[in-house]
This record gives C-alpha cells, sequence and structure tokens, in this order.
C-alpha cells in the first residue's frame, strides 16, 4: 500500500513538471513572436538583392545619379532612359565595327584598274543609283530609312575584295546597287520586291538569275551584315526618348525630327558623307534642326554638350559636317562640301565662326540670309 501511495505520488509530480515546462516554452514562444515579425517571401528576396547585389546597387545607384544629373542640367529624362542610353551604346559599338565601316572605297579605283579602257564607277554614279532608289522608294511606299540602309549595304560591299572588281565596270555597279535596294526591302519591309521587277527595272538589262546571284555575293561580301544602325534610329531615339516634353513640345520635336530627316535623306545620296558613322550623321543634322527652329540656346548648348558626350563624337569632326551639310542645303557644289569635311586643321572653331557666317559667306546670293534658320527655308523648297 506504502509503496502504491508513493508510485502516485511520483506520477502526479511528473505531470505537472512537464505542464509547467510545457507552458513555459508557450509563453517564450509568444513573446519571441511577438518581437520578430515573418517576413513574406518578396520582402526576404527584396532585402537580400538591395544588401548583397552589386548589380542591383550598382543599377539603383545609376539611376538616381542619372535623374540628379538631369536636374542639374536642365535635362529631365523619361524613366526608360537608361534603356534607351543602353540602347545607343550598343548602336555605337556596332557602328564602330570594322564590318560596319564604310572605306573611302572610290580612292582605290586607280590602284585596280587594268587598262585604260576601263569605265569605272564615279562620285556621280553612286548619286544617280541613290537618287534612283528614293524615286523606286517613294512609288513603293518604301520607307527612305530601307534606302539609306541599302546604300551603306552597297558601299560596305564596294569596299571588300569581291565588290572592288564591280567598280570597274558600270552595268555590275546598277547591278548591285539594285539588288542592295531588292534584299533591303526584304528585309525591312512588309513587302518584298520580286526579282523579276527588278529585271523589270533595269529594261532587260539584268536577268533574274542575274539578280539572285548579285544578292547572294553581296550578301556573303558583307557577311550577312544588312541591319547598320541608321542616322533617323538615332534621331528618334535621342528626340523621343532623352528628351522631356516639357523642354520641347511634341510638336516642337515632330518638327525637329523632320528637319533632321530631310538633312539625312541628302547626305545619303552624297559619296563624300558615307564613310561617317550614322550617329555623327544624326547629331550634326539635329543640331542643325533644332539651332533653325528653336531660341532657347541653353538648351542647344545643354543638347550638345550631354549627347555629344553620350555619343562620344569628336567635337571638330561635327562642326565640319555641320558647315558641310549647310552647304548641300544651300546648294553648295561638291568641291566646297568636300573642303569642308576634309578640313579638319580649320582656324576658325564653333565659337569663332557662327552657322549664319557659312550662310552670307557663299556670295550675294545667300547675303540676305542672317541666321541659320535658312535651313527650314531649304527643307520646305525639299518637300
Amino acid at each position: 500500500m506504502r509503496f502504491l501511495f508513493i508510485f502516485v505520488f511520483l506520477f502526479f509530480c511528473s505531470f505537472s513538471i512537464q505542464h509547467v515546462i510545457f507552458t513555459h516554452i508557450i509563453i517564450i514562444s509568444r513573446k519571441t513572436t511577438r518581437k520578430t515579425k515573418v517576413q513574406s517571401p518578396s520582402l526576404i528576396k527584396y532585402n537580400t538583392i538591395n544588401h548583397f547585389s552589386p548589380t542591383y546597387s550598382s543599377f539603383t545607384k545609376l539611376r538616381q545619379e542619372t535623374i540628379n544629373n538631369d536636374n542639374d542640367n536642365d535635362t529631365v529624362m523619361y524613366p526608360s532612359a537608361e534603356q534607351t542610353l543602353e540602347t545607343i551604346d550598343a548602336m555605337r559599338r556596332q557602328e564602330e565595327h570594322h564590318r560596319y565601316c564604310v572605306t573611302d572605297y572610290l580612292s582605290e579605283i586607280p590602284k585596280i584598274a587594268t587598262t585604260s579602257l576601263d569605265n569605272p564607277v564615279d562620285v556621280s554614279c553612286r548619286s544617280v543609283m541613290g537618287k534612283w532608289c528614293n524615286e523606286i522608294a517613294d512609288f513603293c511606299n518604301y520607307k527612305r530609312e530601307t534606302v539609306a540602309i541599302a546604300m551603306n549595304c552597297l558601299d560596305r560591299f564596294m569596299a571588300t575584295p569581291s565588290g572592288q572588281e564591280i567598280l570597274l565596270d558600270r552595268n555590275l555597279y546598277q547591278l548591285a546597287a539594285m539588288t542592295a535596294l531588292y534584299s533591303s526591302v526584304k528585309i525591312h519591309e512588309m513587302e518584298a520586291m520580286d526579282p523579276n521587277l527588278v529585271s523589270r527595272l533595269s529594261r532587260g538589262v539584268h536577268t533574274t538569275a542575274a539578280v539572285e546571284a548579285m544578292e547572294f555575293k553581296m550578301l556573303n561580301a558583307i557577311q550577312w551584315r544588312v541591319n547598320p544602325p541608321t542616322a533617323m534610329s538615332f534621331t528618334r531615339m535621342i528626340i523621343n526618348d532623352l528628351v522631356s516634353n516639357h523642354l520641347l513640345s511634341p510638336c516642337k520635336k515632330e518638327t525637329i525630327i523632320d528637319i533632321t530627316r530631310i538633312q539625312i535623306e541628302l547626305t545619303v545620296n552624297e559619296y563624300d558623307f558615307s564613310t561617317f558613322n550614322g550617329s555623327s550623321i544624326a547629331f550634326a543634322c539635329m543640331l542643325n534642326a533644332i539651332e533653325s527652329c528653336s531660341d532657347d540656346g541653353m538648351f542647344l548648348a545643354n543638347f550638345e554638350t550631354t549627347i555629344g558626350k553620350t555619343l562620344l563624337v569628336d567635337e571638330e569632326c561635327i562642326q565640319n559636317l555641320r558647315f558641310a551639310i549647310y552647304e548641300l542645303m544651300n546648294g553648295g557644289d561638291d568641291n566646297s562640301i568636300r573642303q569642308k569635311l576634309l578640313n579638319k586643321n580649320s582656324s576658325r572653331t564653333s565659337k569663332d565662326l557662327s552657322s549664319a557666317d557659312i550662310i552670307t559667306t557663299r556670295g550675294k546670293k545667300n547675303s540676305v540670309h542672317s541666321s541659320p534658320r535658312t535651313v527650314v527655308t531649304s527643307c520646305v523648297a525639299h518637300l
């Protein structure tokens, strides 16, 4: 009986001790729960990326610095500015690649000419084919930008060993130019050209088989690089995506893009401009357009500085391009335009020579013009 009593007593004691311990554990757990909030997976992920990912931190810092710099420079960019700047940087690297660079291939003709009977291609041949491509594009409602791509492919093809032999035969050069347009339309337009149509446009001089053979030869020579960055693609991204509407109204943006487009389309037909990158052509034309239709000199200065650093262009080269394009818009001869492009050691810089001087120094014919707004008048004449 005594042993039974002792057993019952020990049983109840152990039960009480377990109950006390369990209750104490619950109290501690509740206190801990009150002090520590359970984080959601998204918040944990955000904190982890924010504190431990250098890529995310660098991106956030770059974004904030870009916004701050833009506010300081009175140039506010859209939230997609980072993506646009990355795209522009990629396009700049692409056009700087040696496969996309255009060399002065016409200067190599004397070296490859074999006999005095050869009738080599010259600057006028390229100009004629460029104008012909524009006429075909206008008739078929193709974009003029497609013509710019075609001429770029043609120029790069002529600089290759396979294309240099074509420079001695104007008929083959005509075929190459027509084929370049045919290939560019097939890639960049909604409707392709039939090779039979190209043959008929040549008035039977070139057969369908010759067009297809030339296309294969051209694409292999330029290694199928048929998407060069165009000057208009730079223009659209810079004006529409990097300049806010409170600095330039949508109407003024459209005007600047139209004036820039007209200048770019004129340079496409000129051989002297073919060796310049699309970004440089676009930048020079945009500066001319802004100076022609805007009275805000502070905006022009900030735009020239900011975009110049973004495109990593040479200031003297851009200034020479601007002068040459002014000459082209006002009907200057080829020699004066070529001299502007080649004169890299001019003693007069952009601070010493204004755009109005370029217009007024061309003689009495243009002495009435006193500002770069002459470009607007020239653009209207081309419409």
